[in-house]
């Protein structure tokens, strides 16, 4: 509950401004400078500057939510609502919904891989898709449907055009932004998992 920071390498913890950012705490990130950072929280959406913490006027629908990640510019940060995804071109302060795939299509998973230039892969209505011009087109990267949908995907830190998915109890991994996919290991142990996350190391 809440937001606490460290400024000593984690040896010690203080609650950031408990007055505006209250209850569960969705999402957080730094922004591409650094230094500033976007929060979402139960109580809404926002951004430490100058090292104070305002509160954004965001659409409705992009709370709660899901997901907030800085772009490959400074300025850049997409932030993902309750099912579409909302992007700012200055730092946070104003965000714009980006076009959705159809009128009732469904975003619950996304992030951003840097290969040759930033590319936004997301699973929208169970499927991952891909975009390189910031949202405003999506193409199917051939993993995932709405009877058996993906969970989660996660661009690797290390290689920048690996991508990881999750789907009905399996992790895939793709060397080439989701042309094609291959299986990692066995299935997950336990039946019916829903993954929130993966990360992976160097090796």
């Amino acid at each position: 509950l809440g937001v606490l920071a460290s400024r000593n390498g984690g040896r010690s913890w203080t609650p950031e401004a408990r007055d505006l950012m209250f209850g569960a705490v969705f999402a957080i990130s730094f922004l591409g400078d650094g230094h500033g950072a976007i929060c979402a929280a139960q109580s809404g959406v926002f951004r430490l500057w100058g090292g104070r913490w305002t509160r954004l006027d965001v659409p409705d629908a992009a709370v709660p939510a899901r997901a907030v990640l800085p772009g490959a510019s400074a300025n850049r940060v997409y932030l993902l609502g309750r099912q579409h995804l909302f992007v700012s071109g200055d730092g946070g302060e104003t965000f714009m919904v980006a076009p959705a795939v159809t009128e009732t299509s469904t975003m619950s998973a996304l992030t951003i891989a840097r290969a040759e230039r930033e590319v936004l892969l997301a699973v929208i209505d169970g499927e991952v898709m891909a975009s390189d011009d910031g949202g405003q087109r999506w193409r199917r990267r051939g993993l995932g449907s709405q009877a058996e949908p993906v969970d989660q995907v996660a661009a690797d830190p290390q290689l920048p055009r690996r991508v990881w998915a999750a789907q009905t109890g399996r992790i895939y991994v793709s060397d080439d932004l989701g042309a094609g996919w291959r299986t990692v290991g066995g299935v997950l142990p336990e039946p019916a998992t829903v993954v929130r996350g993966i990360a992976a190391n160097a090796e």
